[in-house]
C-alpha cells in the first residue's frame, strides 16, 4: 500500500500539540509551528522547506531524510532526535539543543549554528561546510569525516570531540577549546588552528 503524500503546507499552527504524530513523507513547507509540541513525532522524508518552528519541542522525534532547507528552528530542542541524512541548508539552528542526537551524512552546508549545544551528536560524515558555528558547544560529538571546510569555529568547544579524517581546510578553530580533541589523519590546509593543535 503507498502512502499518499498530505499536503500542510503554509498552515500556521502556533503551540500546536503534535506529540507522536505521523507525519511521515507530509509537505509542510512555509508552515508556522512556532513553540508546537513535535516530541516523539514522526517526520521521516517529510519536507518542512523554509518552516518555521522556532521554540518547538522535537525531542526524539524521527526526521530521517526530512527536508528543511532554510527553515527556522531558532532555540528549538531537538534533544535525542535522529535527523540521518536530513538536509538542512541555510537552516537557522541559532541556539537550538542538538544534544545527542544522530546527524551523520547530515546537509548543514551554510547553516547558522551559533551558540547551538552539540554535546554527544553523531555527525560523523556531516556536511558542516561554510557553517557558522560561533561559541557551539560540540563537548563530545562525533565528526569523523565531516566537512567543516570554511566553517567558523571561534570560540567553540570541542573538548573530546572526534575529528577524526574530517575536512578542516580553511575552518577557523583559532579561538576553540580543543582540549583532548581527536583528529588524527584531518584536513587541515589553511585551517586557522589554536595552540597546540
Amino acid at each position: 500500500m503507498t502512502r499518499s503524500r498530505v499536503d500542510l503546507r503554509d498552515l500556521v499552527l502556533p503551540g500546536a500539540d503534535l506529540r507522536d504524530a505521523d507525519l511521515r513523507g507530509a509537505c509542510l513547507d512555509r508552515c508556522q509551528l512556532v513553540d508546537a509540541d513535535l516530541r516523539g513525532a514522526l517526520l521521516d522524508g517529510a519536507s518542512l522547506d523554509e518552516a518555521v518552528l522556532d521554540g518547538a519541542l522535537l525531542q526524539y522525534a524521527s526526521l530521517r531524510e526530512v527536508s528543511m532547507k532554510r527553515a527556522r528552528l531558532r532555540q528549538a530542542s531537538l534533544h535525542g532526535a535522529d535527523l540521518t541524512r536530513a538536509d538542512l541548508r541555510q537552516a537557522n539552528l541559532h541556539r537550538a539543543d542538538l544534544s545527542a542526537t544522530s546527524l551523520g551524512e547530515i546537509y548543514l552546508t551554510e547553516s547558522d549554528l551559533q551558540a547551538a549545544t552539540l554535546q554527544l551528536a553523531d555527525l560523523r560524515g556531516a556536511f558542516l561546510d561554510f557553517c557558522d558555528l560561533r561559541n557551539a558547544d560540540l563537548t563530545g560529538a562525533q565528526l569523523e569525516g565531516a566537512d567543516l571546510s570554511s566553517a567558523d569555529l571561534s570560540d567553540a568547544d570541542l573538548t573530546l570531540a572526534r575529528l577524526d579524517d574530517a575536512n578542516l581546510r580553511q575552518a577557523d578553530l583559532s579561538t576553540a577549546v580543543t582540549t583532548n580533541a581527536t583528529h588524527e589523519g584531518a584536513q587541515l590546509g589553511g585551517a586557522k588552528l589554536p595552540p597546540g593543535m
